[in-house]
């Protein structure tokens, strides 16, 4: 059931020990040297022309990376600078240049710093810090990346705009590339064989996470249509739920720890306040008892719209740290706040996939019984949505996994995987924000680690 995907997406009382994904700098060149530019532009008095500075994802305990931030200096004369364009390429064949085929492109930025001229004695051209932010990007761990800023012109075709080198000639990863058909250069060239004067980084930085891996997904989506899910004041709720089967843990004694999930919602509402909401399994293949609920998401990023013409946002609710049993059932809902005065919907999108994963999605009017969503749509249908997941030990103070509070058994059973250096007891360092713990050794840092978890106690 787990399979690896590419997507473009946008007050808990639970544990503290939850799965963390966490938002950091993933690369960065730095800002703009002041020592060059190159032309990287659109629709502009030089059309076309694109430069483009790579990224590395190295390979950790997730399956892949999402980018919810990038940044590039632009050099811009005249035009707007609130047009720009962001893409991301893959690596060409030859491992020194990007491929011919954007990965993704993001329209527009979000934020735009004008920070004045980009040298004395060149009048008339400033430099902008040009940030296209809440994304939600996904990239296989383990690859080389290539971002490129470029400026869009007003439609004078007198402006211009190019990409900062950064750096001052230290080069991370490999040379910057430029690609300038109108200019000689119809295919990737380094920078230093177009117009800079030596190998250079252009002016790049990258933020996100590495996520968990998948628990559960149900791509591929079309979200053609949706079933009703609204809450919020001045209007009766509904509910459309999905479920999800974990699988077993690899080790006795563990649960699935949530730290992402992303889901569709489709209304014409404010989608950020919208509500996640996790059931237990009734026993008769119904959403049941309330496990766990969000309200707020992290991220919401338009995707386009359903049938209706409703808009259609991908939502992540990030930081989740949601405790769930193996080998269980459980159902996912997503709502969307319609309170107002006005008239609002929200439909929790579905799939368009005739092949339903686990059982069909259900629906319910306010506190109603639940129903299958063929009585809505005529057919079996899943929920678009996807859960990230690692399996963790529900207490390691508690060693044996006994139950309750930790005591002299536990202490002994973890001597004895210590002892017999058994991976698990591996404790320390913890690598802060991979959800992951330590070095390969079995040494007095982990016995020392242990004894720490074993005076905090368990929740």
């Amino acid at each position: 059931m787990v399979r690896s995907v590419t997507t473009l997406s946008a007050a808990l009382g639970l544990s503290a020990c939850a799965a963390q994904a966490q938002v950091v700098v993933l690369w960065d060149t730095g800002a703009a040297d002041h020592v060059d530019a190159t032309t990287s532009e659109t629709m502009t008095a030089i059309t076309n022309t694109a430069a483009a500075d790579d990224f590395v994802l190295p390979l950790g305990t997730g399956e892949e990376y999402v980018l919810t931030e990038v940044t590039g200096w632009l050099v811009r004369s005249g035009g707007n600078p609130q047009l720009a364009r962001l893409e991301i390429y893959d690596t060409w064949a030859t491992g020194d240049t990007p491929a011919y085929v954007v990965r993704a492109s993001v329209a527009a930025p979000t934020s735009v710093v004008d920070l004045g001229l980009f040298a004395p004695d060149i009048p008339g051209y400033r430099v902008y810090q040009t940030t296209f932010g809440n994304l939600r990007l996904t990239l296989p761990a383990g690859g080389r990346y290539w971002a490129s800023v470029r400026g869009v012109g007003d439609g004078s075709h007198l402006d211009r705009a190019l990409l900062a080198t950064a750096g001052n000639g230290v080069v991370q990863g490999l040379e910057a590339c430029v690609k300038a058909g109108p200019l000689g250069a119809p295919f990737w060239v380094p920078g230093s064989a177009f117009n800079l004067a030596a190998p250079s980084d252009y002016a790049i930085r990258v933020k996100g996470y590495q996520s968990l891996p998948t628990l559960w997904d149900t791509l591929p989506w079309s979200t053609p249509s949706g079933l009703s899910s609204t809450s919020g004041t001045g209007a009766s709720p509904t509910r459309a739920a999905d479920d999800v089967l974990t699988p077993g843990t690899p080790d006795v004694g563990q649960v699935w720890r949530v730290g992402e999930v992303v889901i569709r919602l489709a209304t014409n509402a404010n989608p950020t306040p919208s509500r996640l909401e996790i059931y237990a399994d009734d026993g008769t293949g119904r959403p049941g008892a309330m496990v766990a609920t969000r309200v707020g998401c992290d991220l919401a990023a338009p995707v386009g719209q359903n049938l209706l013409g409703v808009p259609i946002y991908e939502l992540s609710f990030r930081e989740l740290g949601i405790e769930l049993e193996p080998e269980r059932r459980y159902w996912v809902s997503v709502s969307g706040d319609v309170s107002g005065l006005t008239l609002k919907v929200a439909y929790a999108a579905t799939t368009g996939n005739p092949n339903i994963l686990g059982l069909s999605a259900m629906t319910r009017i306010g506190s109603g019984p639940w129903n299958p969503a063929a009585q809505t749509l005529g057919s079996p249908a899943d929920l678009a949505f996807l859960m990230f997941a690692d399996a963790e030990y529900r207490c390691l103070a508690d060693w044996n996994a006994s139950g309750g509070g930790p005591d002299s058994s536990d202490f002994l059973a973890y001597l004895n995987d210590w002892s017999a250096h058994a991976p698990r007891a591996d404790l320390a360092p913890s690598n802060s924000g991979t959800g992951t713990r330590g070095d390969g050794t079995w040494d007095s840092s982990d016995f020392l680690a242990y004894l720490n978890l074993f005076v905090a106690g368990c929740p």
